[in-house]
């Protein structure tokens, strides 16, 4: 037809040249081409596209160079589809270079399109660092992704792979709002998989609506890939049910997953169900997949016979998995004829001659072993090495078999050897995959050269470089050996790590946690088994199983064995505390003895209730991984309890000390010891009674100092300070809480701020009571800030000083410089503070003032504290007068200066390090809208009361004001005693939404209830807190017990849950125990609720808790040991 056009145009042309184009000709497009300059037809954009397209699909890299040039000359605009294809064409010449320099010659003009094909180019050339940072130059300038981008950049994930990168990369997926249902979720959900997180993967994939084939594969095989057969199979049955009709790679998914976990009978069902149910032609993968599948389960013959029965001729990839079970199974016969066969299909294959070479030298063999290895040496075949690396830092590191190359392998071989001395009892057999000496001239060293395999360098690398607990991924190029993962498993048992090793291309991929190597002994596969921390016991099995294999008592008598295992696991049951305990810390004991005290205070005296006759009280200080053991005795008439404020207190909640929530209060002449664990957390809390309003005088500093060796985020600093914003009452605070309650009006006011219990010089009669701090010039102090205030958020700074905010709520945050700082009621914030280079004369005031919005009376003073410099001990003291020292004092924000508040509250995040990496929950499993504010509640009859309108002032959550009961709700819960304690119907949202921010409501009343919200274990949270107008607006600071959150999002305004989402931070958003919701606004948190218990979540500002603006989360145990709550401790205070 193109022949008998007569005049033929650049249309038909082009016609003509993408026909064979998409034929798959392209040689012949590119003739035609030529054919169409040589009648002078000129190419158009179109035709150059095709063209260039072309030759990067033959490799010709003389005739795309020609293309660009002639591109180049006629000036043609290179726009989304030339540009494109010249950028694609060079990605598959390999030639990246000449690729960045078209995007860069692109500048603005360069479309998504073109960084599409930039990307994805440097991956295809496994080029992936160039392929990230290609994605973060089109970010800064600000060009839109679209699904294709995010689907090319998680390919890189997949390539690295990089856990941390794949979930940055999942969060601005969903800040994009991208749509899951498309390339992107079966992306994910791989990425994820080479990553080594599966918890991860089946989230996206119950995330997807409606997933498609590509998407049921992926999770097959994230599934096949995580030794997870059962749920394989399950959810291919299930594709199958809901009408999807499997592809070849769904069959190939479920074979792997048969193959690796034994599955004989299942794997050669679906392997004959492919053509008999479904119509899918097997391919070579499938029959590899199936020779692997019969040989790893040693029925070396079979697959011999399936091969040979074969309808085409066997390839390589076929017989290459029947040679690994020949090496694996011992079987040289016919591993010998396997080889030959292999070579005559492909002479050069290396893997053929190491695995003669290593099966001769294993039966004595060394002559024919040393005939393999000149055999490669003569016809210039070498192997591919082996090499395996991890992510530390965001930095990959490779580690070869026996390499010495990298900087820290001193500390590497040093930790191995230190793994071998502890794993010395549990010896296990050593491979021999790389042993192609004769045993006879290696002696020790056969030993020493297995233990340097590059795996066992990489994890030993992880466990110097990562944290305690954290997962060690290592990853490696080709087949993991049989030594590394009995390796492996030792170290997962002495150390108490979970590792996760695996190969790039998936064919291993083993997340183990082993409670006793030696189950091997009882043919146990190896499967994951979770268990809590029992590497204490670790001496005492040792010396067993070794005394029993001498006496040859383990052999022979399995029941002795498995009697053994019961003492232990009865020991443990019995002392579930024991199981807990952590081996990297000690234990550190205090006393608190709770008894009145006359203190004296702006000329006022009064009687108080203080901890060991201190005010304020003692500190606590300890590192990371301590235990802390207080013992607390009640020597006052009040009833008291003791919360350690942000201690997460994992699986401890008899220990967190709210009152009626976890405990009952320790009665007059009693006693209650608190007990409990610093797991991964470091910095500053406190500690404050937690009940009714006692905390105004019983609080004190908690101190976490990071464990031994480990250091700040930060320089060191040269000295460290403690300053706590409190307040004080000329009267009983009691007293004034109890007239509130009884009128239903507001309580009175303290009469002063303090600075750790001193009001300082601008309050009458109080010059004496002044907090100084003395500093040296030209140091680093750390301040470590808390306001611990009943009723009052604090604006706070020191004078011609800046501070570096470095930590909030005990979590390190990425420093800022700031000038002021805010602070709410249970908030702390640590802070560096630079002094001056010469000590100046002069005295800098530090001073804390209210930040106040909403309606009633506060109290409006600032307190003051000084900052003083120690002069040079060179410099004679009447030189120096202190009263003519300069006075400088900071100037603070106006009281209710809500846009300062808002600007200072974006500055915080978090590290998002990779010792410290911000884990977000990407997917929720439930969405709460609260709404937290005040309203009121009908007066008793016959009285009069002085809230609105004759009412008694209350607030609530969700419109339900809390009532404490009279028993410890988690004792209830424990001893499954609910009934007629509390209800667990506590509503997601309000039950009747309105304007919150607007004009209130006509009904103001609240609902009083001890209604509690049960959560599953290990539920992701995402709840927004949203302030009302029912009383005034105001700033409502909420602290949750026993967890730490992520503050994803904040506003002002009604929530629009359609739009604000979309600006919410999943990458390193702050993560705190105490957020304020903004006064008129919300705030939005994430949570895994991990941590089984009842847990409190309320108001800090007293009065609030007072009127009932206080809630319970009620976490249900999980399945495990360690997800479950321990029992009550002996002597838990009964009501």
């Amino acid at each position: 037809l193109f022949e008998n056009i007569l005049e033929k145009n650049i249309i038909s042309w082009t016609a003509i040249i993408n026909g064979f184009y998409q034929l798959g000709d392209f040689e012949k497009a590119l003739k035609l081409f030529s054919s169409m300059r040589e009648n002078g037809v000129d190419p158009n954009e179109h035709t150059f596209t095709i063209a260039v397209a072309s030759c990067g699909s033959v490799k010709d890299v003389d005739s795309g160079r020609m293309l660009h040039a002639m591109i180049i000359k006629k000036g043609m605009a290179l726009g989304n589809f030339v540009g494109s294809a010249i950028i694609d064409m060079y990605s598959e010449l390999a030639e990246m270079d000449y690729a960045e320099r078209q995007i860069k010659y692109m500048g603005k003009a360069a479309s998504i399109v073109s960084w599409n094909a930039l990307i994805a180019g440097f991956i295809r050339n496994e080029k992936i660092e160039e392929a990230m940072k290609a994605f973060n130059d089109m970010v800064k300038i600000d060009a839109a992704c679209n699904e294709f981008t995010y689907s090319i950049l998680l390919k890189a994930c997949s390539s690295l792979p990089s856990l941390a990168t794949c979930q940055q990369t999942h969060a601005r997926v969903l800040k994009a709002k991208l749509e899951l249902n498309t390339h992107v979720g079966s992306s994910l959900i791989e990425a994820y998989t080479k990553s080594g997180s599966l918890e991860n993967a089946e989230k996206v994939f119950s995330q997807l609506s409606v997933p498609d084939v590509v998407s049921w594969n992926s999770m097959i095989k994230a599934y096949s890939q995580h030794s997870c057969p059962r749920k394989a199979i399950f959810l291919f049955r299930k594709m199958i049910e809901e009408g999807n009709r499997p592809s070849s790679s769904t069959f190939l998914a479920i074979l792997s997953s048969c193959s690796h976990t034994g599955l004989i009978k299942e794997g050669q069902e679906f392997f004959k169900s492919m053509v008999r149910d479904h119509g899918i032609p097997p391919e070579e993968r499938h029959y590899s997949c199936m020779v692997d599948l019969l040989g790893r389960a040693g029925k070396l013959e079979d697959a011999l016979e399936f091969i040979n029965n074969l309808p085409t001729k066997p390839t390589t990839p076929i017989w290459r998995p029947l040679l690994a079970a020949c090496r694996c199974h011992n079987n040289l016969e016919m591993a010998e004829y396997v080889a030959n066969q292999i070579l005559e299909l492909h002479p050069d294959d290396a893997t053929v001659y190491v695995t003669l070479s290593n099966m001769y030298t294993e039966l004595g063999r060394h002559a024919d072993a040393e005939k393999q290895r000149k055999l490669m040496t003569q016809r210039n075949i070498t192997k591919e090495p082996g090499f395996s690396w991890i992510e530390v830092n965001d930095k990959i590191h490779k580690f070869f078999s026996g390499d010495n190359m990298h900087p820290e392998s001193p500390q590497v071989y040093h930790k191995l050897k230190e793994l071998r001395s502890q794993i010395k009892d549990i010896s296990h057999a050593l491979g021999a995959d790389i042993c192609l000496v004769p045993e006879a001239e290696l002696g020790q060293a056969k030993e020493d050269i297995a233990l340097y395999h590059s795996e066992k360098l990489a994890v030993c690398f992880g466990l110097v470089k990562l944290p305690a607990r954290k997962p060690i991924r290592v990853f490696k190029n080709l087949r993991v050996c049989k030594d590394c993962h009995s390796f492996i498993k030792d170290v997962i048992y002495a150390r108490e790590n979970r590792a996760c090793l695996g190969n790039r291309k998936g064919r291993e991929n083993i997340a183990i946690n082993i409670l006793f190597l030696f189950f091997r002994l009882q043919k146990v596969q190896c499967h994951v088994i979770e268990t809590t921390n029992f590497s204490f016991l670790f001496p005492f099995i040792s010396k067993f199983i070794s005394q029993s294999m001498k006496s040859s008592l383990m052999p022979s008598s399995p029941a002795v064995f498995v009697a053994f295992l019961l003492f232990v696991m009865t020991f443990l049951l019995a002392f579930p505390e024991v199981a807990v305990a952590k081996d990297d810390g000690i234990t550190r004991h205090f006393t608190f003895n709770i008894q009145l005290k006359n203190v004296t205070r702006l000329c006022h005296t009064r009687s108080m209730v203080t901890v060991n006759g201190i005010f304020p009280g003692p500190p606590i200080v300890a590192r990371e991984g301590d235990r802390v053991v207080v013992t607390l005795i009640n020597n006052v008439r009040q009833n008291v309890t003791i919360h350690w404020h942000g201690i997460r207190q994992l699986r401890s909640g008899w220990a967190d000390g709210p009152s009626y929530i976890t405990q009952c209060p320790v009665q007059t002449g009693q006693r209650y010891v608190y007990n409990f664990t610093v797991v991964d957390q470091r910095g500053t809390l406190f500690w404050h009674a937690h009940i009714s309003w006692l905390r105004a005088t019983v609080y004190g500093a908690i101190i976490i100092l990071p464990k031994y060796n480990d250091s700040f985020p930060f320089a060191k600093p040269d000295k460290e300070a403690t300053i706590m914003i409190g307040e004080w009452f000329n009267v009983d605070p009691e007293a004034i809480i109890s007239q509130a309650l009884r009128t239903g009006g507001g309580p009175n006011v303290s009469d002063a701020y303090t600075f750790n219990g001193l009001p300082g010089p601008l309050y009458n009669c109080s010059s004496k009571d002044t907090f100084t701090l003395k500093v040296k010039p030209g140091k680093t102090y750390l301040l470590r800030v808390i306001n611990v205030a009943l009723n009052d958020e604090f604006f706070f700074s020191i004078a011609n000083h800046t501070l570096t905010v470095v930590e909030a709520d005990a979590v390190y945050v990425k420093p800022f410089k700031a000038n002021i700082l805010v602070l709410s009621p249970g908030q702390t914030t640590n802070v560096l503070l630079k002094t001056k280079p010469i000590a100046p004369n002069a005295t800098f005031f530090m001073l804390a003032r209210p930040y106040f919005v909403g309606e009633g009376t506060f109290d409006n003073s600032t307190v003051a504290g000084i900052l003083e410099y120690e002069q040079d001990s060179s410099i004679s003291p009447s030189s120096v007068s202190i009263k003519n020292r300069l006075i400088f004092k900071p100037s603070l924000p106006a009281l209710n200066d809500t846009k300062f508040v808002a600007n200072f509250t974006r500055k915080f995040r978090s590290l998002n390090s990779p010792k410290f990496p911000a884990n977000v929950p990407l997917f929720v499993d439930k969405k709460f809208f609260f709404t937290v504010g005040l309203g009121t509640r009908p007066c008793p009859k016959n009285h009069t009361c002085q809230g609105p309108g004759n009412t008694m002032f209350a607030a609530s959550v969700n419109n339900i004001s809390f009532t404490l009961p009279s028993t410890a709700i988690l004792q209830a819960h424990f001893f499954n005693q609910s009934t007629g304690v509390y209800t667990t119907d506590f509503p997601d949202s309000p039950l009747k939404p309105f304007d919150y921010t607007g004009t209130p409501p006509n009904n103001m009343f609240v609902t009083r209830g001890t209604i509690v919200l049960k959560l599953p274990f290990n539920t992701s949270v995402e709840l927004v807190m949203q302030d009302t107008n029912i009383l005034g607006t105001e700033s409502h600071p909420l602290h949750i017990h026993g967890y730490n959150f992520y503050v994803v999002g904040h506003g002002f305004g009604n929530y629009d849950s359609n739009n604000d989402p979309g600006n919410f931070n999943y990458v390193d958003p702050v993560q705190r125990n105490t957020v304020a919701v903004p006064s008129g606004g919300w705030v939005a948190i994430r949570f895994v609720a991990d941590n089984p218990g009842v847990w409190f979540m309320h108001c800090h500002f007293e009065a609030h808790v007072s009127w009932g603006l206080m809630m319970a989360w009620l976490v249900m145990d999980g399945k495990l040991p360690d997800q479950k709550l321990l029992p009550p401790p002996f002597d838990l205070p009964k009501c």
